[in-house]
């Protein structure tokens, strides 16, 4: 699992990816895109559930962030707010 300091680094990953693509930097958003999968699908993995959650809202918010094997695990979550969210993105 990953220490909070990662979830951290990886949201902040995350969120600049998003700025990029939301502010036309698509050469930036694609240089950054398999980094911030990668990241996504690594803190996926974190005891805590609502760092699983955030994992599947964005994947269901962001269709080009979305990783269909981490999909696929949180829609087997134990928690049901994780499960249910990634659910809602396989529709």
């Amino acid at each position: 699992t990953t220490d909070n300091r990662g979830v951290v680094l990886a949201v902040r990953k995350v969120e600049t990816a998003i700025w990029c693509r939301r502010n036309g930097l698509r050469e930036d958003f694609q240089q950054v895109l398999p980094e911030v999968k990668e990241q996504l699908a690594e803190i996926a993995e974190h005891d805590q559930w609502w760092v699983r959650r955030y994992v599947a809202e964005i994947m269901r918010r962001h269709p080009e962030l979305r990783v269909a094997e981490v999909i696929e695990k949180l829609s087997n979550d134990d928690n049901e707010s994780v499960s249910k969210a990634a659910k809602s993105v396989k529709g």
